[in-house]
């Protein structure tokens, strides 16, 4: 089963990662890392505008 949350509305979704299992991906060869992209943001505000 895969997953899926609909939203549709402001909703907050709780994630329950006690049922979880580590994944390994091996490859034929060595991966090769050719550059770091993440990006991550949190942002809360409150007041006028928020």
């Amino acid at each position: 089963m895969i997953p899926e949350v609909k939203v549709t509305r402001d909703m907050t979704v709780t994630l329950d990662a006690r049922d979880t299992v580590p994944v390994e991906i091996r490859t034929p060869r060595p991966a090769e890392q050719r550059g770091i992209l993440s990006y991550q943001t949190y942002r809360e505000r409150s007041g006028a505008g928020g």
